[in-house]
Order: structure tokens, then sequence, then C-alpha cells
């Protein structure tokens, strides 16, 4: 007999949730920009181009997967009761938001000043701007 999972849908096994606790996923939600921001500014000091593609392609990617839409969604469906519809269709909207100002901006900065500084810019603003706003709310 199947257990009934949290909105009716029927599950087969625990509820994915109880894997961790909400600390747990507090901790690791303020890690993601670190860990990205890490990756950028770790990368930007790369000498070849394996440890370009292990310090960018893998831990900078890891912080950056972490932060996506799947991620999102959970965290949207755990914090919001009412009006979650509202709160999904803005963080879905931010990350085409993100996209639409960043692009751009890291193609300026990286005409105007190389990639390694623009990595290193980018770094900063992600351990220094978005890190501490994934703090988690009282």
């Amino acid at each position: 007999m199947p257990q009934w999972a949290p909105g009716g849908t029927p599950s087969h096994h625990p509820r994915p949730r109880a894997a961790w606790s909400r600390q747990a996923r507090q901790a690791a939600a303020r890690a993601e920009p670190i860990v990205a921001g890490a990756g950028l500014l770790l990368s930007a000091a790369a000498s070849s181009v394996p440890g370009l593609l292990g310090l960018y392609g893998i831990l900078a990617t890891l912080g950056f997967s972490a932060a996506s839409g799947v991620t999102a969604g959970l965290v949207v469906r755990h914090w919001f009761t009412e009006r979650r519809g509202l709160a999904f269709g803005l963080v879905e909207s931010g990350f085409g938001a993100g996209q639409f100002v960043f692009t751009p901006l890291s193609l300026f900065l990286i005409e105007a000043y190389g990639w390694r500084t623009t990595l290193v810019i980018e770094g900063i603003l992600l351990v220094a701007a978005v890190g501490p706003s994934t703090s988690p709310a009282p």
C-alpha cells in the first residue's frame, strides 16, 4: 500500500525531505553561492586547462547547479504555504532576469578587463552579495 506524500501524491518510498533536517537544508543553501564563488575565484588562478576544467567545470558548476530551478522549487514548496504560485513565478523569473543582466555584463567585463579579472569580480559578488542574502529567515 503506498504512503501518501505531502500534497496528496502517492509515494512508494520515504519522503525526500526526511533525509535532511531543516538546518542541513539551510546550511546547504548558504554554502551554494560560496562554493560557486570560490570556484570562480580559484578558476582565475588556474595555470592549465585541466586545472580550469576542474575548478570551473566541477567546483563552480557544483555551486551553480545547487542553485538551480529544482532547488528553488523545493525551497518555495517548503517555505511558502500561501501564494506559492506567486513565489514560484517570481523565483523562476529571477533566473531569466539574471541571465538577461549578467550575460551582457560578463561579456563587457571580459572585453574590458579579461576573463581572469571577470571571474574574480563575479566570484567576489557571489561570496559578498549573494552569500549573506541566503541566511535563514527568522
